[in-house]
């Protein structure tokens, strides 16, 4: 048990704001920036300002302040005092500072800026201008939030009610804030290009090396809304008192026109020429689109060789940041459940250079569109109001001025941005969230290498779906899944791992080729059956969208629930499979009943489709396995099991294996699987990789493609990160439909990482685990000195695994300007705190229980208005936790 104490003082009152004209201009003489205009009453917040005042903005956008009532007047060296010229603007002297500097006294604000302003042209006066209030804060935590009006509607940067209380995951960028904005930052938009003149876009794009790859022209075009909507959520300017924020506000942007009015992509040079435009100036691209069909979409040579030169030549040979869309197209036809697009199927985001993004709704689950694959790096925030379970509402982002954007009928306060319904979704909506984070990391640490980037993000991202059956731990100790890669990135951690990164070493490649002739056996996912008058029996099946047997399942009795249209008695199922007869109701749930009650698998079959096989729709997040067999077989053995007889079946899949013994001692980072088979329908096969330490990556999945293939594509995952190499890699090929057969007739395992030594070939460093611990006991998931960084995290990070990394430091700072304050400490995953607040200090009988807080790594908090003049906390930790320091 830990307790840690911190004491806070009354915030002061805040002063009331007067309004005045909006966007009329001033120029003043004297000051670092001269050119003025008045803004928005959105943007005169309350900062214990006393008396009238005027919210000022630079003219550029980049910059605003606030003028008081009173001016300040500097004469040139030997000039006069012009008295007459000053009663006539209607000030009078206050007070002397210097033998040729006073302060004068105006009525109010608006007559102090236009008196400044029409002596600012004065020959005797070197320096006039209002008296300035700057944005200068105490430092804290959290950055302040921002005043932008619909800051608010922007769940995806902050997930909070109006008390504050978390609603779901958010990507927290004002923590980040208070370090960097993104300035020095420039972001590419690779899209239909965006309006640059747009209030809420036009400082970040004012002055970036715009071009239209479609008319190979150096200017901003727009040929859709797309693109407006894109640049919005990575750059939209920030406390400008407009419109929303961008997760990368102080970043420029770039507008790379590379679609055209028909939403056909620019020919293979042009793209060529995308990539590796600019690549000293532009840091970030960001490509909202990739594949639009089911078949695998290369990647031209002439596109390959603008990729390369983006990441060889691009930020000085630390290579450009490619951001990359990872699809939305989960189901092709979900009526009948056809499947299925993958990531892994586009190898412009499946290449390991790129930073593959899936689309995650506000609880989140993946949403229902957003494609699954082992190359997806990080998952993050998008709209998902299809989804008939979980309506996620769309992202806010700025749209094009007027009727011409997504939001064409709407001519109220949001007219110039999308929302609502005609909000923005999809892996478009995910994937600049992404860019803004990686423009804050550069802009914390222009060092990192394309490399570095991509595993702040593994170490920042975190999982918030607990259900999720795809997530698993890697050797290496991380929660990875196909459906979001490791998680959704924390935009304050990645700014804060920035900050004292080490750049990794360089990269090693081994490759492992394969010619053996491999023949894929036919139509080979099975339910086998036996029983007390049954000989062995192979049934034909397809499988459910969720857990895959990969591995056979145990041989165990079948009962038979019917249509398990309700819930079934706990326990009923305990060491059984069930047995289904799908009737019209959702699978999902008759799938899910069997899994409460018990059962370690079910075997489904249709009572209206006839012998119809089908892969059953919205089965994604199923917690067992599951198949669908014929109707005919379906109605036999549940005509076997009411007559008594005992049946016992097992789900199992025939497949071709081929093995790689690695004997290199590396900490992994991508790894690749190319293959060449000649399969006449690719669609059939299901192909895995399962590393040495167990890991299996999905590669392919059984999904509609009905062309020939793969082959000679290379499949990459991601989920091997940090594992070591040494061992045996097991590629398996599996056919799980009828009527086509193949070979596979070459396959190269490719592995990328970083070379150690590793004779234990746990992935840990033999030198680092003798120098910290004396022996080559510890695995990389462990976590000897408790403070939530693992040995694998300890050693990437360069911090002592012996010794926590994390003191129990309570952080505080305003939440809002309504005088809550959001508390922050290093949260530990199981642990419980305990906040209690005193008047006196140190824990005592007059202490009060505040709130429960389930802990979080790598930081916990709550959002509390405070009460009285001054108050006392203290935090009190309940089960595994950092060290009090």
């Amino acid at each position: 048990m830990a307790l840690l104490l911190i004491a806070l003082a009354t915030l002061p009152c805040q002063a009331s704001v007067r309004e005045f004209e909006e966007d009329v201009e001033f120029h003043f003489t004297g000051t670092q920036i001269q050119h003025w205009r008045t803004t928005s009453a959105a943007l005169q917040r309350a900062t214990g300002f006393f008396g009238s005042r005027l919210a000022l903005r630079s003219a550029t956008g980049s910059h605003h302040a606030w003028s008081g009532d009173r001016v300040v007047i500097q004469l040139r060296e030997s000039m006069p005092w012009p008295a007459q010229d000053i009663a006539s603007v209607g000030l009078q002297a206050d007070r002397q500072v210097t033998p040729n500097t006073w302060i004068l006294q105006a009525s109010d604000a608006w007559a102090a800026a236009r008196a400044a302003h029409q002596l600012a042209s004065h020959p005797a006066i070197l320096h006039a201008a209002p008296v300035l209030q700057h944005p200068v804060r105490l430092h804290s935590r959290f950055a302040p939030r921002p005043y932008d009006p619909f800051f608010t509607l922007q769940w995806h940067l902050e997930n909070r009610d109006a008390d504050g209380h978390r609603l779901g995951p958010d990507i927290n960028p004002r923590g980040a804030w208070t370090f960097t904005r993104g300035a020095g930052v420039n972001i590419g938009i690779c899209d239909s290009g965006f309006e640059t003149t747009h209030p809420d876009l036009a400082a970040a794009a004012l002055g970036a090396p715009h071009f239209d790859f479609i008319r190979n022209l150096p200017v901003a075009s727009i040929t859709d809304p797309h693109g407006t909507c894109v640049a919005g959520l990575a750059a939209a300017r920030g406390d400008n008192g407009i419109g929303v924020t961008g997760v990368a506000p102080a970043a420029t942007l770039t507008s790379l026109t590379v679609f055209d009015e028909g939403g056909n992509l620019a020919t293979e040079e042009r793209t060529m020429d995308m990539y590796q435009y600019r690549p000293g100036e532009i840091q970030v691209l960001n490509l909202s689109w990739g594949n639009a069909d089911p078949t695998q979409l290369g990647v031209s040579t002439l596109e390959s060789i603008g990729i390369s030169n983006a990441i060889t030549s691009g930020r000085g040979g630390r290579g450009v940041i490619l951001v990359h869309a990872g699809g939305n197209g989960r189901y092709i036809n979900p009526t009948h459940g056809t499947l299925d697009a993958n990531a892994n199927d586009d190898a412009t985001g499946n290449d390991p250079r790129f930073i593959d993004v899936a689309a995650v709704r506000n609880d989140g689950r993946a949403a229902s569109y957003s494609n699954p694959g082992a190359c997806l790096l990080v998952g993050a925030l998008s709209g998902d109001q299809n989804d008939p379970i979980a309506r996620t509402e769309n992202l806010v982002t700025t749209d094009q001025v007027g009727t011409a954007g997504l939001n064409w009928s709407d001519l109220g306060t949001l007219a110039d941005y999308a929302h609502g319904s005609s909000g923005f979704n999809g892996t478009s909506a995910s994937t600049p969230l992404v860019s803004g984070i990686a423009a804050l990391m550069l802009a914390a640490n222009p060092a990192l290498t394309y490399r570095d980037v991509q595993q702040i993000f593994v170490l920042a991202s975190h999982y918030y779906d607990a259900s999720d059956p795809a997530v698993h731990a890697n050797g290496a100790g991380f929660q990875v899944g196909d459906n979001q890669g490791y998680g959704i990135p924390n935009a304050t951690e990645a700014v804060q791992l920035a900050r004292t990164w080490i750049n990794r070493p360089p990269l090693v490649t081994l490759r492992f080729p394969t010619n053996t002739l491999l023949d894929i056996p036919d139509d080979g996912l099975r339910v086998l059956a036996t029983g007390t008058n049954l000989t062995s029996t192979s049934l034909r099946c397809l499988p459910a969208r969720g857990p895959h047997p990969d591995d056979p399942t145990a041989e165990l009795p079948l009962t038979f629930v019917g249509v398990a249209a309700a819930e079934l008695t706990p326990g009923l199922l305990h060491g059984r499979a069930a047995l289904i007869e799908r009737s019209g109701a959702s699978t999902r749930d008759q799938i899910q009943r069997a899994a409460r009650a018990g059962a370690s698998f079910a075997v489904i079959y249709n009572s209206f489709l006839r012998n119809e096989f089908f892969t059953p729709d919205g089965t994604d997040y199923v917690t067992i396995p599951a198949v669908v067999i014929g109707e005919n077989d379906g109605r036999a053995l549940a005509a076997r099991l009411q007559g008594g007889e005992q049946v016992r079946a097992q789900l199992h899949l025939d497949k071709a294996r081929l093995s790689f013994a690695v004997t290199n001692t590396l900490v992994c980072e991508h790894v690749g699987l190319r293959v060449r088979t000649d399969h006449p329908r690719r669609g059939d096969l299901r192909i895995t990789l399962r590393s040495p330490s167990g890991t299996r990556s999905v590669l392919q999945r059984l999904n509609s493609d009905t062309s020939p293939g793969p082959d000679n594509w290379t499949y990459w995952s991601v989920q091997h990160f940090y594992e070591p190499s040494a061992g045996l890699w097991t590629a398996e090929f599996a056919d799980e439909t009828s009527s086509a057969h193949g070979f596979v007739r070459e396959a190269e395992l490719i592995v990328l990482g970083v070379p150690i030594v590793d004779a234990d070939a746990d992935g840990l460093d033999d030198n680092w685990e003798l120098k910290w611990f004396g022996s080559l006991a510890f695995g990389p998931a462990d976590d000897p000195d408790l403070d939530g960084l693992t040995n694998a995290r300890e050693q990437i990070l360069a911090t002592d695994p012996s010794a926590s990394s994390r003191p129990l430091v309570m952080e505080l700072g305003p939440y809002d300007t309504s005088g809550r304050l959001r508390f922050s400490w290093p949260g530990q995953e199981g642990a419980e705190y305990q906040l209690f607040g005193s008047p006196v200090a140190g824990p005592s009988g007059e202490a009060t229980l505040i709130g429960r807080i389930p802990g979080r790594f790598p930081e916990t908090d709550i959002v509390l208005q405070p009460s009285g003049t001054h108050q006392f906390f203290w935090l009190q930790t309940i089960g595994p936790g950092p060290a009090v320091r």
